[in-house]
């Protein structure tokens, strides 16, 4: 209920002030109480006096003292309306205005009458037994001729028991009023100054909230005013330091989240607090994986012993993982131990992973092309060498052996050009420095002189090559590359198949592109070997290539032709049952 300022303050005004108005309240109806009372006794002194004057104007021959008292005091108590007794000096009632003399017991031990015998004023309030109310008395000496007593004048305190309730009221309605008023003017003051308060704590709220450009108008010299200002710089400071987080925050993100790399944190009880989409990719991590134990998500038991080597060891472990999904594919994981920097124990545990498959794959491929390369350079260069040898050693005596050994080193020389010619060739293709001269080529008619061309060469199979397909059908291409695709296709198509057996060469469309089929019934290819058929010296049988004198590098050429089209070559092969090369182009490339 109090919890405000505003409350609290409107709540300690009213005390405040509450209690001036009854402090203050108390003492001046105690002092006017007080003024009063004394204003009654020094009356009643006043007139005490004048009754004893009276009474001193008493003669014997006016009768008794009594009777002459008696007189005096029922006049004097008519005119002032208050209660007259005189006493001699040895206590004895002589007169009484209000009550019998003679019924009245000694008042020798009245304090006021006490006072009064021994040459003083006397003053006292008491309750009268007599009267059986709270009187004010007041008594002086008085001497009347031989005589002496006491006149004690006395008068009830209810006139000022009611003037002081008067009083009290008025009061209380006056600190009602006041308390009101002061009520009112609490809660005006209290709003005033708790405002700029409450706009200070809101927009600190809203701040906290998130709302950065949230500022307090409030604008004073006084401490409230020092409080905003405080609060704007502070909120301009987090407004420039979020922002600079956030576009780090961004940027590390996009990194992570664009990276090729897989990236994995741990905290240190080896629980999965992050990873990024690569990761989730590559094991297949669901929406709840955060928080688990690593051995729960990551199915490999190589990279879980990378992880509690680096965890006990607290070094960088470096490991090569192969995860098996469709395909097989190589990981090269490094785990690397993050340590806390100031306590020095470990706080967290990285590992970024990148699929080096492909690289692995290269590697292999350049394995294999160097010693490909040697082989093939090695056997016509032994040929060459050793038939030349025999010729220096030739008397001239044999003209045939002559003759043939010189073909020899022709054909292996021309094999040597050939293997060398097409090397050359791949390498302007694969670094872009082959010229691509687009123009509109008739596919049918391509593929026909280009079977013409392999019967040419190959006259024992004119009979199994046939084309087929549609008729008019123009693309925009490379003619030379295209003719080059077909030749090469079609010669490979000739090498591994028998003689006798049937070679295709089909043309279609296919909405808006253009398929080349040609088709053998060789020996086929076996379907783990079909993702390596497009490598340069690659062979499935490598004593049957090297009977027919290839050199290994067509399809690699056709492969990379094709995607110079912006198309690609696909391979359906059945062992004993042949094989289907299909070049995919588009009718117009981009």
């Amino acid at each position: 209920m109090f919890s405000s300022v505003r409350s609290r303050l409107t709540i300690t005004y009213l005390i405040i002030i509450a209690a001036i108005i009854l402090i203050s309240s108390l003492i001046l109806s105690y002092f006017l109480k007080e003024y009063y009372l004394n204003d009654v006794k020094n009356s009643l002194v006043y007139e005490a006096v004048l009754v004893s004057d009276m009474l001193g104007l008493y003669k014997p021959q006016d009768g008794g003292l009594a009777q002459f008292a008696d007189q005096v005091v029922r006049q004097v108590a008519q005119d002032m309306k208050v209660r007259v007794t005189v006493i001699d000096g040895e206590g004895k009632v002589l007169a009484d205005s209000h009550f019998e003399a003679d019924s009245m017991e000694s008042h020798a031990g009245r304090p006021e009458v006490y006072k009064a015998l021994k040459g003083q004023v006397g003053k006292e309030i008491r309750f009268s037994t007599t009267a059986g109310i709270n009187m004010l008395y007041v008594a002086v000496p008085f001497k009347a001729g031989e005589e002496k007593g006491v006149i004690r004048l006395s008068k009830p305190l209810t006139e000022v028991e009611n003037l002081y309730k008067r009083l009290f009221s008025v009061l209380f309605f006056s600190i009602i009023f006041t308390g009101l008023a002061a009520f009112i003017i609490s809660i005006f003051i209290a709003r005033n100054f708790s405002r700029p308060i409450s706009d200070i704590t809101e927009a600190v709220r809203d701040i906290a909230r998130g709302n950065l450009k949230r500022r307090v108008h409030y604008r004073s010299a006084d401490e409230l005013g020092m409080l905003a200002g405080a609060v704007d710089d502070m909120a301009d400071h987090l407004e420039n330091t979020i922002m600079a987080i956030s576009e780090v925050k961004n940027r590390f993100e996009a990194v992570l989240n664009n990276t090729v790399n897989a990236i994995i944190m741990l905290d240190a009880e080896k629980r999965l607090i992050y990873a990024n989409p690569v990761a989730e990719r590559i094991f297949n991590l669901h929406d709840e994986y955060m928080g688990r134990k690593s051995a729960e998500v990551v199915a490999n038991y190589e990279l879980l012993r990378a992880i509690d080597e680096a965890k006990a060891r607290l070094v960088p472990v470096r490991r090569d993982i192969n995860l098996y999904e469709r395909e097989e594919r190589i990981i090269e994981a490094n785990v690397i131990p993050v340590m806390e920097k100031e306590r020095g124990f470990l706080n967290s545990i990285l590992i970024v992973m990148n699929d080096i498959t492909e690289l692995k794959r290269l590697e292999r491929i350049r394995r294999d092309f160097v010693a490909n390369v040697s082989h093939e350079l090695k056997t016509p260069v032994a040929a060459i060498s050793g038939f030349a040898e025999t010729l220096m050693e030739e008397k001239g005596d044999n003209p045939e052996n002559i003759r043939e050994f010189s073909r020899i080193i022709y054909n292996e020389a021309q094999r040597l050009k050939n293997l060398i010619d097409e090397l050359l060739e791949l390498s302007r293709i694969e670094a872009g420095k082959m010229p691509t001269n687009m123009v509109e080529v008739d596919v049918d008619k391509l593929a026909q002189e280009a079977a013409d061309i392999i019967k040419m060469r190959f006259p024992e199979r004119q009979d199994d090559i046939a084309v087929k397909g549609e008729k008019g059908l123009v693309i925009k291409a490379d003619r030379e590359q295209l003719m080059r695709i077909m030749l090469n296709l079609l010669e490979n198509a000739v090498h591994y198949s028998p003689p006798g057996s049937r070679i295709g060469v089909e043309v279609m469309r296919e909405g808006e592109k253009v398929l080349l089929k040609v088709s053998d019934e060789g020996e086929g290819i076996p379907e783990n070997e079909i993702p390596r058929v497009f490598e340069r010296f690659y062979r499935v049988d490598k004593a049957r290539s090297r009977k027919t004198g290839g050199t290994g590098l067509g399809l690699a050429i056709v492969k990379h032709l094709v995607e110079n089209h912006k198309g690609e070559i696909r391979v359906e092969s059945k062992p004993g049952k042949g094989s289907v090369f299909t070049v995919v182009l588009p009718v117009k490339p981009e």
